[in-house]
């Protein structure tokens, strides 16, 4: 029983890491002045299946200059607990 519940934890970290990767290849591809990478907060998102809450924040020049700092979170409950993964990377102007 325990290599079950083991086994859902780390089915539901992979899948939020593999969601939160893939928002910030989605974000690293747009434009530096895209909306999607305005400065602020961004409202979670619902993954299809309904069981991650997807957010970013986005700040400037907080690295380096002409740079965006870009913080992914992915939110989920596993067994009533809430449970985050947080990906971070910097996209550079002109890149």
């Amino acid at each position: 029983m325990t290599s079950i519940k083991g086994n859902s934890f780390s089915r539901g970290v992979t899948e939020a890491a593999f969601l939160g990767q893939g928002q910030i290849e989605k974000l690293m591809g747009r434009d530096f002045e895209h909306p999607d990478l305005a400065v602020g907060e961004h409202d979670p998102a619902e993954d299809p299946a309904n069981r991650y809450d997807l957010s970013w924040a986005v700040s400037e020049d907080d690295a380096l200059e002409n740079t965006k700092s870009i913080d992914v979170k992915v939110e989920w409950f596993d067994k009533g607990a809430k449970k985050v993964v947080r990906l971070a990377s910097i996209k550079a102007r002109g890149l």
